[in-house]
């Protein structure tokens, strides 16, 4: 049993090493949590492991809200954008793990795209992508790449990380807006977003 229990350990921590350099060693205490709820829970008799108990335990969110805040940036739907944001926020998710998840999505979304293959997706999460897909450019898709990637550098070195992650959002969902009225609706949105908040 111990054996078992080290070669799954050993696995998960390649895994998630393999996937984002570092990852680990930052979430290290939350591994640590994950390891021993293994350990229980093979001691109890609970084999069951899956993708959703160790996405919360590392902090990552699920897939759906990933989905959501992508959608609703290619839509710029400020509202699904800051109701997502809200969701995320009162869940107490890793920001920076969530913003990796948000800028692979749309890596995989243009992949979609491109040749029209989504590998390690269910089939209605391949759905998703490609209805996605269908409402926005590749050019669109690269530039949000490009975007996301800037908004991580610049939450890296910023002691208010909640901050520049909501500011940066409501900025991808403000491009290209229209004129007149939309653009004072959309100010408004922001602007009462932000009384609540703070």
């Amino acid at each position: 049993m111990p054996e078992i229990l080290t070669l799954i350990h050993r696995r998960i921590a390649l895994i998630y090493t393999a996937l984002r350099p570092n990852f680990f060693l930052r979430s290290r205490t939350r591994f640590l949590a994950f390891f021993r709820l293994t350990r229980k829970g093979m001691q109890d008799g609970e084999n069951k492991i899956d993708e959703d108990k160790i996405k919360d335990l590392v902090g990552i969110p699920k897939i759906t809200f990933v989905h959501s805040i992508v959608d609703a940036i290619v839509e710029y739907d400020i509202d699904k954008a800051l109701a997502s944001m809200d969701e995320i926020l009162n869940q107490g998710k890793d920001l920076n793990n969530f913003l990796w998840e948000i800028i692979k999505y749309v890596k995989d979304v243009l992949i979609y795209k491109s040749s029209g293959k989504a590998e390690l997706y269910s089939e209605d999460e391949v759905t998703n992508i490609k209805n996605l897909s269908d409402k926005v450019t590749k050019e669109k898709l690269v530039n949000l790449i490009y975007e996301l990637s800037n908004l991580e550098n610049d939450m890296k070195w910023s002691t208010q990380k909640t901050i520049m992650f909501q500011a940066g959002i409501i900025k991808l969902c403000s491009k290209e807006i229209g004129t007149g009225g939309d653009i004072e609706d959309r100010l408004e949105k922001i602007e009462n977003y932000l009384h609540k908040n703070y």
